[in-house]
């Protein structure tokens, strides 16, 4: 497409989802966001578009996880899955803290300013300053909490998050602090890959920890109290008490959902990532559905694309990427209290079998 015909594309947000959409549509730009802090798993079907955009794993300091151990909560072993991610799905399983992976999108990706509203069919974005942009696309990533464009896009604000019931403790432990590691962790260290560690309660409450690895700590969500984890997991292994005994930091993060939109897209906008389907990570697909949203807007890069084009191509991408975020959604909602681990494994495969727009569009 010649360089006068490209089209203008504004970004709404600076979520996962919004970076790899810059980095589909754009090569290269500044490197200015506000950072978060949780770990993030990138399962096979969000990884194989990360491949195609030059995503560097190394860089981002990322593990490559090869299964699941799984053990009742006396240390007792369930089961264990390992699985050859690569050779079955065509792409790695990878950890990283979500601050390390958002900063190796932002070396190769371009990010928009904070702006706070759309006129949708206009492709008019109002700024924090009052000013105004004008686009031949709005790309809305802008969470699944407070999200005005959904609100825009839809015409009304029925359509926010949900309490699923859930909490989730969340903390980091330093090898350096706890002075030791447990056996089931040391041996990742011996064979160069990671696996997720689950202890399951398995007594009727649905209580688990999950453990993996990570490099670095960074800020996360609202304080936590560590009597309070402690007092919730009392009566698991030893071992892993030790670690939360060790933690220097307790985030709690109340899971809240979104239950599936009638659409995505009005006139020149489209809602992607959590402020389209935001979902808990009780299947670890959150941020892996986003990256296959910004994927899609490659349909928008075709030869012969042009302004005109714009809302009848975003049309298609809502007919093609919204019925199956909203299966992994329901995947994800049914799996989150289970009464065995193995049917919790059995839903994930399915998530990861996603081969990218275009070829969801032949």
């Amino acid at each position: 497409m010649a360089t006068e015909n490209r089209l203008r594309i504004i970004i709404v947000g600076s979520g996962i989802a919004g970076l790899a959409a810059a980095l589909t549509v754009y090569e290269r730009g500044e490197t200015t966001a506000a950072t978060a802090g949780q770990g993030v798993a990138n399962m096979p079907n969000g990884s194989k578009i990360l491949n195609t955009l030059g995503f560097d794993y190394d860089r981002s300091g990322s593990v490559e996880i090869s299964g699941w151990k799984v053990v009742r909560k006396d240390g007792t072993p369930e089961m264990e899955t390992m699985i050859d991610w690569e050779g079955k799905y065509g792409a790695p399983l990878a950890t990283h803290m979500r601050a390390d992976f958002r900063a190796e999108l932002l070396r190769i990706a371009t990010l928009p300013s904070n702006e706070l509203g759309v006129d949708p069919e206009a492709g008019v974005v109002t700024l924090s300053d009052g000013s105004t942009a004008e686009g031949d696309v709005t790309i809305g990533n802008c969470g699944w909490h407070h999200s005005h464009l959904r609100s825009q896009i839809l015409g009304d604000a029925a359509h926010t998050h949900q309490k699923t019931g859930l909490t989730c403790f969340r903390l980091a432990v330093s090898e350096d602090l706890l002075g030791y590691l447990p056996d089931w962790w040391d041996t990742q260290l011996v064979t160069g890959k990671g696996f997720m560690h689950l202890t399951e309660a398995l007594d009727g409450n649905h209580r688990m920890v999950l453990a993996y690895l990570l490099l670095m700590v960074r800020s996360w969500f609202a304080d936590g109290d560590c009597t309070e984890v402690l007092e919730t997991f009392k009566d698991f292994e030893t071992d892993l008490l030790g670690m939360l005994c060790a933690a220097t930091e307790v985030k709690l993060w109340d899971f809240q959902d979104l239950e599936p939109l009638p659409t995505w897209t009005s006139g020149r906008a489209i809602l992607i990532g959590d402020a389209a389907h935001a979902m808990t990570p009780m299947q670890g697909q959150g941020g892996n559905i986003g990256i296959e949203d910004a994927e899609a807007f490659r349909l928008l890069m075709q030869p012969r694309v042009t302004r005109d084009d714009v809302p009848v191509v975003l049309k298609k991408i809502d007919s093609l990427r919204r019925l199956p975020a909203s299966k992994v959604f329901y995947n994800t909602r049914d799996m989150s209290i289970v009464e065995k681990p193995e049917e919790r494994y059995a839903r994930m495969g399915e998530n990861c079998t996603y081969d990218g727009i275009l070829n969801a569009a032949k």
